[in-house]
């Protein structure tokens, strides 16, 4: 309507109600009929399609909602010459795996599962608290062949010191395995001790060692005796470093230890 009252040329039109538009039309109207005015409007018609059954080039075809039965409108696209449909069963691009699909490389270490195994004899002993330690171990090649063929155990030393000799054990006991074992918990009930175990297997002449484990220190079950130790105060480090009674580059912690306060 606004178009119209646009071509009739009715002044104000953007500011007229509806049924005021529709009078100042009707009142121009009769004038711009006698007249030769002609009514233009500003959006052409699109072209109409041929008739059906008409081809572009003038030869005679059939609609392709009529061959597939479909009605008008719903025809099936046809594919140019030269175009295949691809098919749901195609193989994906190179380089850009199926929807849902799982890559089949084995490089990432999130998908791989940690190995069972890993073909070296060794022994690993951890004090779990005070009264308890946990030993795990893997046996190949010979070892393992040994084991096999015997009664394992383990045999558990308790040190004197931090070092594995027939001077520093102070007593041993055994503990007798099962067959499918790979690790085990041992109640040691020594705090404040030094371990070490042996994996090994008993025959008729004596306890054969197969594999030593490494040494741990089972943590106090109470508070420390030792209440008298020294401690740093930081502050007054700091306060004497940045008096100039210490060099720019710092200091050592020995001399932070024994530097005193400045009064």
């Amino acid at each position: 309507m606004l178009v119209l009252a646009k071509a009739l040329k009715v002044v104000g039109r953007s500011l007229l109600t509806k049924a005021q538009l529709v009078r100042a039309i009707e009142r121009k109207w009769p004038k711009a009929a006698a007249g030769s005015y002609r009514y233009t409007p500003m959006y052409p018609k699109p072209h109409s399609a041929p008739p059906s059954g008409v081809a572009l080039s003038g030869t005679a075809s059939t609609s392709p909602a009529r061959k597939s039965g479909l009605p008008l409108g719903l025809a099936r696209p046809s594919l140019r010459s030269g175009h295949r449909a691809r098919s749901a069963s195609a193989s994906p691009v190179e380089g850009h795996p199926r929807a849902g699909s799982r890559s089949a490389s084995t490089d990432d270490p999130f998908t791989d599962t940690l190995p069972e195994r890993y073909g070296q004899t060794r022994l690993i002993l951890q004090a779990r608290d005070p009264h308890w330690v946990h030993a795990y171990w893997e046996l190949s090649g010979a070892a393992e062949r040994r084991a096999d063929g015997g009664r394992a155990r383990l045999r558990v030393y308790e040190l004197s010191e931090p070092q594995f000799s027939p001077q520093t054990i102070r007593r041993w006991f055994d503990v007798t395995l099962t067959p499918e074992a790979r690790d085990w918990f041992i109640e040691v009930g020594q705090p404040a001790a030094w371990w070490c175990v042996e994996l090994g297997i008993l025959d008729p002449e004596g306890f054969v060692p197969l594999v030593r484990s490494n040494l741990v220190e089972t943590p106090a079950d109470r508070p420390s005796d030792e209440f008298e130790e020294g401690w740093p105060r930081l502050a007054d480090a700091l306060a004497a470093q940045m008096a100039g009674s210490v060099c720019s580059s710092g200091a050592s912690a020995a001399w932070l230890r024994g530097a005193k306060p400045r009064k």
